[in-house]
């Protein structure tokens, strides 16, 4: 057994910013974004972006998988699919 990385590298955000996401992708919740001391931009440094963006997930493409759905879809859909109680 070996193990595989599910990723899409192109589809990276910051905490701050999936919060952001998800409270426009669900107006009729009533969420709210809070941010509490230093801005969420400022926590992280460009390095650790970087690190973050290097997963690995060759292995699963030279199987040929793609990825499909992006960051806002995929999100969306993970929701829904909690809140019908799939």
């Amino acid at each position: 057994g070996l193990a595989y990385n599910m990723c899409n590298n192109g589809a990276y955000c910051g905490i701050a910013e999936l919060a952001e996401m998800l409270r426009g992708l669900f107006p009729e919740k009533g969420l709210r974004v809070a941010r509490l001391g230093r801005a969420a931009d400022d926590a992280y440094s460009e390095d650790r972006t970087a690190d973050i963006r290097r997963v690995d997930c060759s292995r699963l493409r030279g199987l040929g998988w793609r990825p499909r759905v992006g960051l806002r879809e995929g999100f969306e859909r993970t929701v829904r699919s909690f809140l019908e109680g799939r």
